[in-house]
């Protein structure tokens, strides 16, 4: 069941460091792996802008990649270490995810429709509700429902294809 599925998972991680400033995907890219920031920080950047920060001391579970490692898109934004520090990332390769899905059909399943409800669609692309959200009429908020949609839209032509 899922943890055996877990302990195997945790099993197949390696360790990864990022000097200061050097990239670790950039957008575009497809992904071979999913990192997960343990150690220090790394910046989301579109169009040369950071829009967010991955803090490891946010606590655990601060995954990089995850949308075009589990759901197949370009990765939508440049990820770069932080220029004040080393990160440190624990990284799961593709190929060792993708025995671990063939073993596990449904916590591989679980996983990717997990990250579908994220943005509202179902496993053939089609919405499953309204998004729901706080207005706050911020520039910077229409700007992430802008992304978010761009992205949702990208993830939704994908499944289709």
């Amino acid at each position: 069941g899922s943890s055996q599925f877990l302990g195997q998972l945790v099993l197949a991680l390696r360790e990864r460091y990022v000097m200061p400033g050097e990239p670790v995907f950039f957008q575009g890219e497809g992904a071979n792996e999913l990192l997960w920031c343990v150690g220090g920080s790394v910046h989301l950047r579109r169009g040369g802008q950071n829009v967010s920060t991955i803090r490891s001391d946010l606590g655990p579970g601060q995954v990089v990649g995850e949308l075009s490692f589990f759901l197949g898109i370009h990765q939508p934004n440049t990820v770069v270490a932080s220029s004040t520090g080393y990160a440190t990332l624990l990284s799961l390769p593709m190929n060792d995810y993708e025995s671990l899905a063939a073993s596990y059909p449904e916590q591989a399943d679980a996983i990717r429709q997990g990250l579908l409800r994220k943005f509202g669609l179902d496993k053939n692309g089609n919405d499953i509700a309204a998004r729901g959200g706080a207005a706050d009429g911020g520039g910077e908020a229409e700007e992430a429902d802008e992304t978010f949609l761009e992205i949702k839209e990208t993830i939704r032509q994908t499944i289709r294809e």
